[in-house]
């Protein structure tokens, strides 16, 4: 019978818990303020991954022979440079790039793109 008594009271607690913590995060207006992503994805983390692939694509087209040894060379030193940009920024500001410097560097991303597996329209 103690079992029990126990169990449910722990039971009890456990499912209280949750719901005190929202009641308590509600405003006077009762607007609660959305609870922050568990994994949010920084503009750096945006940057490097797509450096990434656009550096596999420059690999994939040299190897295929789309590319020649010295346009994947050139391509190559422009994503380096981006790189190192991004990593500039992000130490300057704390680990954070700043929205016009971000949208300058996925241009120059999209600029290398271009020049990898160029969509063609026939």
């Amino acid at each position: 019978m103690r079992s029990l008594y126990a169990t449910f009271t722990l039971a009890s607690l456990l499912a209280a818990a949750p719901l005190a913590g929202a009641y308590a995060s509600m405003s006077d207006d009762g607007y609660t303020p959305p609870a922050p992503l568990a994994a949010s994805v920084s503009h750096e983390q945006v940057i490097l991954g797509q450096l990434n692939s656009v550096t596999d694509g420059i690999v994939a087209d040299r190897d295929s022979g789309k590319l020649t040894v010295s346009q994947a060379n050139s391509l190559t030193a422009d994503a380096r440079s981006i790189r190192k940009a991004t990593m500039t920024a992000a130490a300057e500001n704390h680990g954070q790039i700043p929205t016009a410097q971000y949208d300058q560097l996925l241009q120059r991303i999209a600029a290398i793109s271009d020049q990898v597996n160029p969509v063609k329209m026939d």
